[in-house]
């Protein structure tokens, strides 16, 4: 089978809230960026045939010189850079653009999840290709309350809800068509593309995510996957 996914891996956030020195792309997780982690997975998954790397505008001709160096020209996977927009969702949809139009599936990964598997990337774009779009989620395990006024007021039943992580993958098309009928004065920014595609009338198959696939947005965050990912490499 034809390789038929291009992915998304989105790396343009400034991580203020994250308090380094740089922008959370290239704050340094094991003495490497951020974003190489995610990105050495993906370019490792056997269905993705491409990589679109989404950076702030300023740091898209740095990283372009870097995969230009790369001793083999004619890589499995090659990368290639973009720069991204005011929202997020801006950023993503610049990459599905600049993907190549024969993938017809896009998997849109965050680099703030640099502990994701390959494993994780080949199970949600299966699922893409069956139902058009899929989702990874893990389920919710705490008690999850309403507030008012500062004290407690309902509790929210759990057991049908999920928290959801990326890569989140998609028919290129359906996407695009769902990106470009998006009506921000009237919805707001989307938080993901899972919200753009349910607007436009598209189910989304939700599948096993994995807890270790955090989001990399605190210090502690940080902390965390420095302590995973060290595990992970010393098994």
């Amino acid at each position: 089978m034809a390789v038929s996914t291009a992915a998304i891996l989105v790396a343009a956030g400034s991580g203020t809230r994250l308090g380094a020195s740089v922008r959370k792309a290239f704050v340094p997780l094991a003495g490497r960026p951020l974003f190489e982690h995610a990105l050495d997975v993906l370019r490792r998954a056997p269905s993705v045939g491409e990589v679109v790397l989404v950076l702030h505008a300023a740091d898209v001709e740095a990283v372009e010189r870097r995969f230009a160096r790369e001793a083999d020209a004619e890589a499995a996977c090659p990368v290639r850079c973009v720069s991204g927009g005011a929202e997020r969702w801006h950023s993503v949809r610049r990459g599905v653009e600049a993907a190549t139009p024969s993938r017809s599936i896009v998997a849109i990964h965050d680099a703030a999840r640099p502990l994701v598997s390959v494993e994780l990337v080949e199970r949600v774009i299966a699922a893409a290709r069956e139902h058009g779009a899929a989702i990874p989620a893990v389920p919710v395990v705490d008690t999850l309350k309403r507030v008012d006024g500062g004290f407690g007021g309902d509790t929210v039943a759990r057991e049908s809800l999920v928290r959801v992580q990326t890569p989140q993958a998609f028919d290129r098309e359906r996407l695009l068509a769902a990106m470009r009928a998006w009506r921000t004065e009237a919805w707001g920014h989307p938080t993901d593309e899972s919200q753009v595609v349910e607007r436009a009338g598209l189910r989304v198959r939700i599948v096993e995510g994995d807890e270790r696939n955090l989001k990399v947005t605190t210090p502690e965050d940080l902390e965390v996957a420095e302590a995973w990912w060290t595990k992970r490499t010393t098994r």
